[in-house]
């Protein structure tokens, strides 16, 4: 923990635990670094609304319920079960701030696009900003980030099992849940089995990142490199469809009847 404190915050996010430690303590110490990381850039995004901030913060939300998910039986279930909802309701609602960044940057690329829809998303992301940081500054993430604090006190639930041999037996089963599923599109496949195939893909792909100096550097980035080509298209579908649904959204709960969305509307078949 000394160690992790004696960092700057902007270059703690690829911080390496040590490998030589038992599970509990290298988990403990990722935890800690992600709650550090937290805390840093809600209190950037409060200075200043950046979206790269805002993607970094929601990165680490992602990784932290993915963390305790993963090594469950390391917490005490309330704190588990409080904390993860927290981190994933969090999540969902910094979803559409993200995704009218996006937008926003991208009406000012298309020549199509007219000044009174650039004028609504300017209008939607300030109201955007402010919900963001009423939620950053809430009584409830803040008791979330005390108890994961204090959580990184407990000395109980040791398990006397090296980081590496755990990382990587978690990792492997992760792989067989995701090339089970892989199996079963052939049988076909709806939204709910894309989106089933999609968080299966995230958790891999956020523990990787979490770990991958333990399972090491070189195979981590050919697992990450080639989840990435596979589902390069989900991602996409997945995107279009969000992007559809806000400024669908955006269309019926604007004043200007005639807005036009279709300039900002995915181009993928």
């Amino acid at each position: 923990f000394e160690k992790i404190d004696a960092f700057e915050s902007p270059n703690l996010f690829f911080w390496q635990v040590p490998q030589r430690v038992y599970v509990r303590d290298g988990v403990y110490l990722v935890l800690y670094r992600n709650i550090r990381l937290l805390n840093y850039y809600k209190m950037s995004f409060k200075k200043k609304h950046f979206s790269a901030t805002l993607h970094r913060l929601r990165v680490l939300l992602r990784r932290t319920a993915t963390l305790l998910e993963t090594f469950s039986d390391l917490f005490n279930p309330k704190v588990q079960r409080f904390s993860i909802d927290l981190l994933q309701r969090y999540y969902e609602e910094t979803k559409v701030l993200r995704y009218l960044y996006f937008l926003n940057e991208l009406c000012a690329t298309r020549k199509d696009a007219k000044l009174t829809l650039y004028s609504e998303l300017k209008s939607l992301i300030s109201q955007e900003e402010k919900a963001v940081m009423k939620m950053l500054q809430s009584q409830s993430f803040m008791q979330m980030i005390n108890i994961l604090t204090r959580e990184t006190q407990v000395q109980e639930n040791q398990k006397y099992i090296s980081l590496k041999i755990e990382v990587k037996n978690v990792v492997r089963e992760h792989l067989a849940r995701f090339e089970m599923l892989l199996g079963k599109t052939r049988e076909g496949y709806d939204d709910e089995v894309l989106e089933t195939l999609y968080i299966a893909m995230d958790t891999l792909q956020t523990l990787i990142e979490d770990f991958f100096h333990i399972i090491g550097e070189k195979e981590s980035r050919i697992i990450v490199e080639e989840l990435n080509i596979l589902l390069k298209p989900l991602r996409e579908y997945r995107n279009c469809k969000e992007r559809a649904g806000i400024l669908t959204d955006i269309k019926a709960q604007s004043e200007t009847k005639t807005l036009d969305i279709d300039p900002l509307l995915c181009e993928h078949e």
